[in-house]
Protein backbone atom coordinates (compact mmCIF):
# COMPACT_ATOMS: atom_id res chain seq x y z
CA UNK A 1 0.00 0.00 0.00
CA UNK A 2 1.26 3.42 -0.94
CA UNK A 3 0.37 6.16 1.52
CA UNK A 4 0.62 9.92 1.50
CA UNK A 5 -0.91 10.45 -1.93
CA UNK A 6 -4.01 12.43 -2.93
CA UNK A 7 -7.01 10.17 -3.38
CA UNK A 8 -8.66 9.54 -6.81
CA UNK A 9 -5.74 10.72 -8.93
CA UNK A 10 -4.06 8.94 -11.79
CA UNK A 11 -0.58 7.60 -10.97
CA UNK A 12 2.52 8.54 -12.94
CA UNK A 13 6.24 8.02 -12.49
CA UNK A 14 8.24 11.05 -11.51
CA UNK A 15 11.71 12.04 -12.76
CA UNK A 16 13.29 9.66 -10.28
CA UNK A 17 11.19 6.76 -11.42
CA UNK A 18 9.04 6.74 -8.34
CA UNK A 19 5.22 6.57 -8.31
CA UNK A 20 3.42 9.88 -7.87
CA UNK A 21 -0.09 11.22 -8.28
CA UNK A 22 -0.89 13.35 -11.32
CA UNK A 23 -3.28 16.26 -11.81
CA UNK A 24 -5.65 13.98 -13.75
CA UNK A 25 -8.51 12.72 -11.63
CA UNK A 26 -9.93 9.24 -11.88
CA UNK A 27 -13.11 10.74 -13.38
CA UNK A 28 -11.15 12.49 -16.13
CA UNK A 29 -9.25 9.33 -16.81
CA UNK A 30 -12.54 7.50 -17.26
CA UNK A 31 -13.38 9.79 -20.21
CA UNK A 32 -10.75 7.91 -22.22
CA UNK A 33 -12.64 4.65 -21.89
CA UNK A 34 -13.56 3.37 -25.34
CA UNK A 35 -11.13 5.61 -27.26
CA UNK A 36 -9.77 3.72 -30.29
CA UNK A 37 -7.35 6.28 -31.77
CA UNK A 38 -5.42 9.44 -31.01
CA UNK A 39 -7.81 11.91 -29.35
CA UNK A 40 -6.03 15.05 -30.62
CA UNK A 41 -6.12 13.79 -34.18
CA UNK A 42 -9.85 13.29 -33.89
CA UNK A 43 -10.30 16.78 -32.49
CA UNK A 44 -8.24 18.35 -35.25
CA UNK A 45 -10.54 16.85 -37.90
CA UNK A 46 -13.61 18.52 -36.42
CA UNK A 47 -14.85 21.95 -37.69
CA UNK A 48 -14.52 24.88 -35.35
CA UNK A 49 -17.66 25.79 -33.38
CA UNK A 50 -17.70 29.20 -35.11
CA UNK A 51 -18.60 27.45 -38.38
CA UNK A 52 -22.05 26.51 -37.13
CA UNK A 53 -23.64 23.53 -38.86
CA UNK A 54 -21.26 22.11 -41.41
CA UNK A 55 -22.98 22.26 -44.84
CA UNK A 56 -22.16 21.82 -48.51
CA UNK A 57 -23.16 24.64 -50.80
CA UNK A 58 -24.81 23.77 -54.11
CA UNK A 59 -23.16 24.73 -57.38
CA UNK A 60 -26.34 24.21 -59.41
CA UNK A 61 -28.79 26.97 -60.35
CA UNK A 62 -32.18 26.97 -58.58
CA UNK A 63 -34.97 25.10 -60.31
CA UNK A 64 -37.78 26.96 -62.06
CA UNK A 65 -41.31 26.82 -60.71
CA UNK A 66 -43.01 23.46 -60.99
CA UNK A 67 -44.83 20.82 -58.99
CA UNK A 68 -44.19 21.14 -55.25
CA UNK A 69 -41.72 18.60 -53.85
CA UNK A 70 -39.79 18.08 -50.60
CA UNK A 71 -36.66 17.38 -52.69
CA UNK A 72 -33.72 15.06 -52.01
CA UNK A 73 -30.62 17.26 -52.36
CA UNK A 74 -28.11 17.34 -49.49
CA UNK A 75 -26.69 20.75 -50.44
CA UNK A 76 -27.94 24.23 -49.61
CA UNK A 77 -28.22 27.50 -51.54
CA UNK A 78 -26.14 30.57 -50.80
CA UNK A 79 -27.68 33.75 -49.39
CA UNK A 80 -27.17 35.68 -52.65
CA UNK A 81 -28.71 33.11 -55.00
CA UNK A 82 -31.23 34.42 -57.59
CA UNK A 83 -34.36 32.42 -58.34
CA UNK A 84 -35.64 32.41 -61.96
CA UNK A 85 -38.39 34.94 -62.66
CA UNK A 86 -41.92 33.60 -63.21
CA UNK A 87 -42.54 34.04 -66.94
CA UNK A 88 -45.91 32.34 -67.33
CA UNK A 89 -48.98 31.45 -65.30
CA UNK A 90 -51.80 28.97 -65.79
CA UNK A 91 -55.10 27.95 -64.27
CA UNK A 92 -57.26 30.62 -62.61
CA UNK A 93 -54.29 32.94 -62.26
CA UNK A 94 -53.58 32.71 -65.98
CA UNK A 95 -57.19 33.47 -66.87
CA UNK A 96 -57.26 36.49 -64.55
CA UNK A 97 -54.48 38.20 -66.52
CA UNK A 98 -57.01 38.88 -69.28
CA UNK A 99 -58.73 41.34 -66.95
CA UNK A 100 -55.59 43.47 -66.73
CA UNK A 101 -56.62 45.17 -70.01
CA UNK A 102 -59.62 47.51 -69.91
CA UNK A 103 -62.59 46.32 -71.97
CA UNK A 104 -65.91 47.87 -72.99
CA UNK A 105 -69.39 46.39 -72.72
CA UNK A 106 -71.88 48.26 -74.92
CA UNK A 107 -75.46 47.13 -75.39
CA UNK A 108 -76.77 46.71 -78.92
CA UNK A 109 -80.45 47.65 -78.81
CA UNK A 110 -81.08 46.18 -82.26
CA UNK A 111 -79.88 42.72 -81.25
CA UNK A 112 -81.18 40.00 -78.96
CA UNK A 113 -77.97 37.96 -79.00
CA UNK A 114 -76.18 37.11 -75.77
CA UNK A 115 -72.45 37.73 -75.39
CA UNK A 116 -70.00 35.82 -73.21
CA UNK A 117 -67.34 37.83 -71.40
CA UNK A 118 -64.02 36.44 -70.17
CA UNK A 119 -61.95 39.62 -70.31
CA UNK A 120 -60.15 38.83 -73.57
CA UNK A 121 -62.14 41.23 -75.78
CA UNK A 122 -64.85 43.90 -75.87
CA UNK A 123 -68.44 42.66 -76.14
CA UNK A 124 -71.69 44.06 -77.50
CA UNK A 125 -74.61 42.05 -76.05
CA UNK A 126 -78.14 42.46 -77.29
CA UNK A 127 -81.30 42.87 -75.21
CA UNK A 128 -84.48 40.86 -74.62
CA UNK A 129 -87.73 41.51 -72.83
CA UNK A 130 -89.78 44.67 -72.50
CA UNK A 131 -88.51 47.88 -70.95
CA UNK A 132 -91.28 49.70 -69.10
CA UNK A 133 -92.08 53.26 -70.06
CA UNK A 134 -91.39 54.43 -66.53
CA UNK A 135 -87.80 53.28 -67.02
CA UNK A 136 -87.30 54.99 -70.35
CA UNK A 137 -88.58 52.28 -72.70
CA UNK A 138 -91.55 52.02 -75.01
CA UNK A 139 -93.23 49.41 -72.85
CA UNK A 140 -93.60 46.92 -75.71
CA UNK A 141 -91.76 45.29 -78.54
CA UNK A 142 -93.69 46.49 -81.55
CA UNK A 143 -95.72 49.47 -80.31
CA UNK A 144 -95.22 52.67 -82.31
CA UNK A 145 -95.98 56.26 -81.35
CA UNK A 146 -97.03 58.11 -84.46
CA UNK A 147 -94.97 61.07 -85.62
CA UNK A 148 -97.76 63.58 -85.07
CA UNK A 149 -98.20 62.68 -81.41
CA UNK A 150 -97.46 65.48 -78.98
CA UNK A 151 -97.60 63.34 -75.87
CA UNK A 152 -98.83 59.84 -75.16
CA UNK A 153 -98.08 56.28 -74.14
CA UNK A 154 -98.07 53.06 -76.08
CA UNK A 155 -97.64 49.64 -74.46
CA UNK A 156 -99.55 47.11 -76.52
CA UNK A 157 -97.98 45.03 -79.25
CA UNK A 158 -98.37 46.87 -82.54
CA UNK A 159 -100.43 49.54 -80.76
CA UNK A 160 -100.44 53.07 -82.17
CA UNK A 161 -101.51 56.42 -80.82
CA UNK A 162 -101.83 59.84 -82.33
CA UNK A 163 -102.92 63.18 -80.94
CA UNK A 164 -102.34 64.38 -77.42
CA UNK A 165 -102.16 62.50 -74.09
CA UNK A 166 -103.56 59.26 -75.48
CA UNK A 167 -102.82 55.74 -74.28
CA UNK A 168 -102.75 52.52 -76.29
CA UNK A 169 -102.16 49.51 -74.04
CA UNK A 170 -104.01 46.76 -75.90
CA UNK A 171 -102.37 44.68 -78.61
CA UNK A 172 -103.14 46.17 -82.03
CA UNK A 173 -105.01 49.02 -80.29
CA UNK A 174 -105.37 52.49 -81.79
CA UNK A 175 -105.92 55.63 -79.70
CA UNK A 176 -106.33 59.04 -81.30
CA UNK A 177 -107.64 62.47 -80.37
CA UNK A 178 -107.14 63.80 -76.84
CA UNK A 179 -106.88 61.79 -73.62
CA UNK A 180 -108.31 58.64 -75.19
CA UNK A 181 -107.59 55.12 -73.97
CA UNK A 182 -107.55 52.00 -76.13
CA UNK A 183 -106.85 49.09 -73.78
CA UNK A 184 -108.79 46.24 -75.36
CA UNK A 185 -107.43 43.86 -77.95
CA UNK A 186 -107.65 45.54 -81.37
CA UNK A 187 -109.71 48.34 -79.78
CA UNK A 188 -110.11 51.84 -81.19
CA UNK A 189 -110.67 55.00 -79.15
CA UNK A 190 -111.03 58.39 -80.78
CA UNK A 191 -112.32 61.82 -79.86
CA UNK A 192 -111.99 63.33 -76.38
CA UNK A 193 -111.54 61.24 -73.22
CA UNK A 194 -113.06 58.13 -74.79
CA UNK A 195 -112.26 54.60 -73.56
CA UNK A 196 -112.31 51.38 -75.58
CA UNK A 197 -111.51 48.60 -73.11
CA UNK A 198 -113.36 45.67 -74.64
CA UNK A 199 -111.80 43.41 -77.26
CA UNK A 200 -112.51 44.78 -80.75
CA UNK A 201 -114.47 47.67 -79.18
CA UNK A 202 -114.79 51.15 -80.64
CA UNK A 203 -115.40 54.36 -78.68
CA UNK A 204 -115.76 57.73 -80.36
CA UNK A 205 -117.06 61.17 -79.54
CA UNK A 206 -116.71 62.61 -76.06
CA UNK A 207 -116.29 60.65 -72.83
CA UNK A 208 -117.77 57.50 -74.34
CA UNK A 209 -116.96 54.01 -73.01
CA UNK A 210 -116.97 50.72 -74.94
CA UNK A 211 -116.12 48.05 -72.40
CA UNK A 212 -117.56 44.86 -73.83
CA UNK A 213 -116.64 42.50 -76.62
CA UNK A 214 -117.31 44.09 -80.04
CA UNK A 215 -119.15 47.05 -78.45
CA UNK A 216 -119.45 50.44 -80.13
CA UNK A 217 -120.05 53.68 -78.21
CA UNK A 218 -120.41 57.05 -79.87
CA UNK A 219 -121.76 60.48 -79.04
CA UNK A 220 -121.26 62.02 -75.61
CA UNK A 221 -120.98 60.10 -72.35
CA UNK A 222 -122.51 56.94 -73.81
Amino acid sequence: MITGMIANRALVSDSAGRLAESAVTSTELGYLDGVTSNVQTQLNSKAASSHGTHVIFSSAAPKVAGTASVGSATTVARSDYVHPAQTSVSGNAGTATKLATSRTIQTNLSSTSAASFNGSANITPGVTGILDIDNGGTGNIYGVIQVNVKTGTTKGHYATIEGSDNTGTGPYAHAEGTQTVASGYASHAEGIRTTASGPYSHAEGGETIASEFYTHAEGFQT
